[in-house]
Parts: structure tokens; C-alpha cells; sequence
């Protein structure tokens, strides 16, 4: 069966075209049919490969890359923000005394911002001080030990038995000779023994205090007085603490974004009584197209413009995943530049595309892209073979009916249509090329 005119093989060919991405179908049926008429008027007098086997060939249309318009890869609206944020929050609970600074107002390290009633606190400081002092004195006495007088005084007490004892024992001796020749009872008798019993017994227990006095505590009551002042000391500790927790104070120089709480009312530890906003290092905070954020890298400078002010940014920071619902990314800026007074104020970013010796940008009309994001390709037309091929791109950006890609070269000659229909390494007939035959 021969083979129909291109012009007309191309039209039918592509109604086949995938449907999946309407754009592409879109551009490329009008570019079909302007090949069409080119075809019929002229009898496809362009470029004619040899046909092998009777193998078909795919009538194409062919448009250099160009260079892009323009090198800003975004321009938008850009916020002003702190790169930290401090919520401070009593620790403990009480009425606030004083009240030391207003929303607005610049406050620096250590800057006293509010203080609760300290009563309470310093009685409890007091007490342990008190306690701590008492801990301590018994500590001193336990490791003196006995005083002299003391020693003195136990030594009489054994001087004192002693006498006693040997008097009781006197007393015993005759009470034995009495009670064997009959002069005494056996009642009287066993009260001598007894006597002299108590008087030995009283002996030995002021001997032995001696004995404690002279030797001193011993070394486990010495450890449990240490361990008592010890105890005693760290209650103070605590009370100081608490005592200071009466105080806030900044912990950098900031601006106050916030205050919850007037003289004498409670604080809630669990609720922030200030919101500051430190005033070093500001950031620039701006979302942009989650295409374009994959155009950027750590490093990037960037021109911020707010309330007059021109000033270089540099990335710090981009949110590896994107919003679902607005399909943005936020990128985060650091600057220089003294921009505390203008928290909250919307500026305007610009980025520029960042320049690869690894691929270059080129423009292209946006039907030419195949297949899906992020995977798109572009067929190229080469010409000593008549054939085209499948080249990956990614695109940077795209505005109206093109699209900046980068991967392929300005210059490059890519198919802007029919290229649906011919597959890579198949013979193609150029039937339109810069817009003419």
C-alpha cells in the first residue's frame, strides 16, 4: 500500500497524541496543524531522507534553544524575621511587683524585664541559713571533741568511785567476818554485798565515760554531722534559687514582641510573661515555588529590598520538603545588615540564576517538554541522521507558553512538534523549521 503524503500521515498520526499532559496536546496540535498546510502547499519539499523497507517516516517541526530572557529565577515578597524567639516564663509562683518594660521596646542582655513578690522566698531563705548555721555548730563540736574541763570532770567522777568502791568493799569484808560469828543478820549481810556491787558497777560506768571523753566522737558520728551540715548547706542553695527565680531577666538583646501580666496580678509558670525577639542576626523568611526551590542551594546570594533598604542576603536554609497544600518551599536568608527595627515588614527578594558549568539554562517552548514532572525530556533533531533523540532536562522555571530548562545547550535544535509520535532513533522528515520550510 503506498504511503500517504507526510503532511497527511503526520495529521493522523497526531490525534494519537498522549492526552495525559492537555498543554502539550494543546501546543502541539497547533503546531500540527500549521505543518499540515506547510506540507500540502509545498509537497514536503524540505528535507527528504532515504526511505528503507518502505519504513514511515514522521513529518516534524524543529525550533533552536534559546538563551533566556532573563536571569532573575524569582522575585517575590520576602518577611523580615527574628532568627530566635524567646518565650520567658516565671519558674515559680507569685504576684508580680514590678514591671520593667513595655511591647516595643529594645531590652538588653541581663536587663531586668520583671520581678514577683520576693517575701516568701527570702523568709525561706532565712530559715535555711538558720538551720545551715545551727548544722555547722554541731559539726564544729562533734569534731573538737571534749574540752579540757570536761576531761577533768570525768576524771573526778572516777576518783569519786573509786573511793566508794573500795569503802563498799571495806564494809563487805567486815560484814563477812560479823556474819560467821553470829553478830550480824543474814539480812544485813546481803545489803553489804549489795553495796559493793553498786559501788563496782558506778566504777566501771565512770570509767568508761572517761574513757568516750578522752577518746572523742567516733568516726561515724563525725560522717553524720558532716553529712547533716552538708544537707543544710544545699537547703540554702535551694532557697537562693528560688529566691532568684523572682527575677526575670533578658538572656540577649531583644525587642519585646509580647507581654501577658500587670502589677499584682498572679503568673501562671506554664504561660510565657514575655515574648522577645532577638535582634541579632535577622533572617528573611520567603516561599517560593517548590520548582524553584530546587534551584537553589545553601550559599546562594540573593538582593533583599524593604522600607528603602537594599541589602545582600545569603541561604541558609531550605525546608527539604514542601508545603502539600501551596506547593512552596521556605527558604531562610541570613543578611548583615541591621534589620531588628523592621521585624514583621514584607521586602522584596530577588534571585538570580545561579550559573552551572555543568549544564547551561535554555529556553523552550513549554509543548516541547515530554513526559512528567520531575522526570521531563526534550527530543533533539540530528541532522546528519535524520533520526532524533531523548535528552533529560529539568526545568528551572517556565512563564506563559516557555520554559527554562537546564541540560541541554542554546542553540540545540529541539522538536517543537510531532515529537509524540516519532520515537527516538526513528527517521523524521523536517517540515518546518524557524517558523518556514
Amino acid at each position: 500500500m503506498p504511503l500517504p503524503p507526510n503532511g497527511l500521515f503526520f495529521g493522523r498520526q497526531l490525534n494519537k497524541v498522549h492526552k495525559q499532559n492537555d498543554r502539550h496536546y494543546l501546543l502541539a496540535r497547533r503546531a500540527s496543524n500549521f505543518i499540515i498546510g506547510c506540507a500540502l502547499l509545498t509537497g514536503c519539499s524540505a528535507s527528504k531522507p532515504h526511505l528503507q523497507g518502505g519504513a514511515s517516516v514522521v513529518a516534524v517541526a524543529i525550533a533552536p534553544a534559546l538563551a533566556p530572557q532573563s536571569n532573575i529565577l524569582y522575585q517575590g515578597p520576602a518577611t523580615v524575621e527574628a532568627a530566635h524567639t524567646y518565650k520567658l516564663s516565671f519558674e515559680v509562683e507569685g504576684r508580680i511587683a514590678t514591671l520593667h518594660a513595655q511591647v516595643g521596646d529594645h531590652v538588653h542582655a541581663g536587663q531586668i524585664l520583671a520581678t514577683i513578690d520576693p517575701s516568701t522566698r527570702q523568709a525561706q531563705l532565712d530559715l535555711a541559713r538558720a538551720q545551715a548555721a545551727a548544722a555547722k555548730a554541731s559539726a564544729r563540736k562533734t569534731h573538737n571533741g571534749s574540752r579540757p574541763d570536761e576531761v577533768h570532770q570525768a576524771e573526778s567522777t572516777v576518783a569519786s568511785a573509786q573511793s566508794a568502791a573500795q569503802f563498799a568493799t571495806a564494809n563487805l569484808q567486815r560484814a563477812i567476818e560479823l556474819f560467821d560469828g553470829g553478830a550480824i543478820s543474814a539480812q544485813q549481810f546481803d545489803a553489804a554485798r549489795n553495796s559493793q556491787r553498786d559501788a563496782q558497777a558506778a566504777l566501771h560506768a565512770a570509767q568508761a565515760q572517761l574513757r568516750l571523753t578522752v577518746d572523742g566522737p567516733r568516726t561515724e558520728d563525725r560522717q553524720a554531722v558532716d553529712a547533716q551540715m552538708q544537707a543544710a548547706d544545699a537547703q540554702v542553695e535551694f532557697a537562693r534559687r528560688m529566691l532568684d527565680k523572682t527575677v526575670m531577666t533578658s538572656p540577649v538583646d531583644a525587642i519585646v514582641e509580647k507581654r501577658d501580666g500587670e502589677l499584682g496580678a498572679t503568673v501562671n509558670p506554664a504561660a510565657p510573661t514575655f515574648v522577645l525577639l532577638a535582634t541579632e542576626s535577622p533572617e528573611i523568611a520567603v516561599n517560593i515555588p517548590e520548582r524553584l526551590g530546587r534551584a537553589l542551594v545553601v550559599g546562594q546570594h540573593a538582593r533583599f529590598a524593604v522600607n528603602g533598604l537594599t541589602t545582600d542576603a545569603v541561604v541558609i536554609r531550605i525546608e527539604p520538603q514542601a508545603d502539600h497544600d501551596t506547593h512552596t518551599r521556605e527558604i531562610r536568608l541570613s543578611t548583615t545588615a541591621t534589620l531588628a527595627s523592621d521585624f514583621g515588614a514584607v521586602g522584596e527578594i530577588t534571585f538570580r540564576r545561579k550559573q552551572n558549568t555543568d549544564a547551561s539554562v535554555a529556553r523552550i517552548p513549554f509543548g516541547a517538554l515530554l513526559g512528567t514532572a520531575p522526570n521531563y525530556k526534550v527530543a533533539i533533531y540530528e541532522p546528519a541522521s535524520h533520526r532524533i533523540v531523548h535528552r533529560a532536562v529539568r526545568l528551572i522555571d517556565n512563564e506563559d507558553d516557555a520554559a527554562d530548562v537546564s541540560g541541554i545547550q542554546v542553540g540545540t535544535q529541539i522538536v517543537v512538534a510531532g515529537q509524540f509520535e516519532a520515537m527516538p532513533g526513528q527517521l523524521v522528515r523536517v517540515v518546518a523549521k524557524d517558523g518556514a520550510e
